[in-house]
């Protein structure tokens, strides 16, 4: 399993019941992460962030491969981040709709 590392996209675009909107930055992230991690809300903690849930390698990490992926088994949203994504990842992404329905977010514009 992987941790997050530098990476704090879930923490800048998606919205969190009761603490964030979507597309806005959580107030509670700083500089070494979350800073109410042991305590963040239900909807932090059951994140599924496929690279986190994985062997990915590093190079699949959200902030380095343009491409965050969450969810599994019956559905995964795919949330594109730039221009410039990780093509074997998409690749993987691809072989997964072919099972799971796969629902796809483009946040290039945020």
């Amino acid at each position: 399993m992987n941790d997050c590392g530098e990476c704090n996209i879930c923490c800048t675009i998606l919205k969190v019941k009761g603490v964030t909107k979507a597309k806005e930055t959580c107030g509670n992230l700083c500089e070494s992460g979350c800073s109410i991690y042991e305590n963040r809300p239900d909807a932090c903690s059951h994140f599924k962030c496929a690279y986190l849930t994985s062997n990915w390698k590093e190079e699949f990490r959200p902030d380095k491969s343009g491409i965050m992926v969450a969810g599994f088994k019956k559905e995964i949203s795919v949330y594109r981040l730039k221009d410039d994504i990780n093509k074997s990842l998409f690749n993987l992404i691809e072989k997964a709709s072919n099972k799971t329905k796969v629902i796809g977010y483009d946040c290039r514009n945020l």
